[in-house]
């Protein structure tokens, strides 16, 4: 059979013929595909904004983890994170966490970007650094 050739008994109609077969999208459709647009660019307020930076972690030179303000971190490819890694929480908190977290597992250094507003954390803290230190 030819490309041109069409089989008996098969009837070909327009689309216009079709008429209520052909169905447009609806207001639902175009509702869900609107909130699912990505914002206009430049109004997206991003976790990993460098105004956030919060804190890193290095140990012999190699970046272990940057950490924001939001909680978010973000660690290299080539490192594994704890099984029991923290998703509780949120903020400064959660940054904390998962720094300590960190800190057991790989060891290191922590920068913070600002000066700590409480100089009890910073001791806190250094004495951490210092005992987990001490541990290895």
């Amino acid at each position: 059979m030819s490309i041109n050739a069409i089989p008996s008994g098969v009837q070909i109609k327009s689309l216009a013929e079709l008429g209520s077969a052909v169905k447009r999208r609806d207001s639902t459709l175009d509702a869900v595909l609107k909130q699912n647009e990505p914002p206009p660019v430049g109004s997206v307020n991003a976790d990993n904004d460098p105004s956030k930076l919060y804190a890193t972690i290095q140990k012999n030179g190699k970046l272990i983890g940057t950490f924001y303000t939001s909680g978010l971190s973000v660690t290299p490819n080539d490192m594994s994170l704890p099984k029991d890694y923290s998703i509780q929480g949120s903020g400064i908190s959660l940054a904390d966490t998962r720094i300590q977290q960190l800190l057991e597992l790989y060891g290191g250094e922590v920068n913070y970007t600002r000066p700590r507003q409480d100089p009890n954390i910073t001791i806190n803290a250094a004495t951490l650094f210092a005992a987990q230190l001490a541990g290895q």
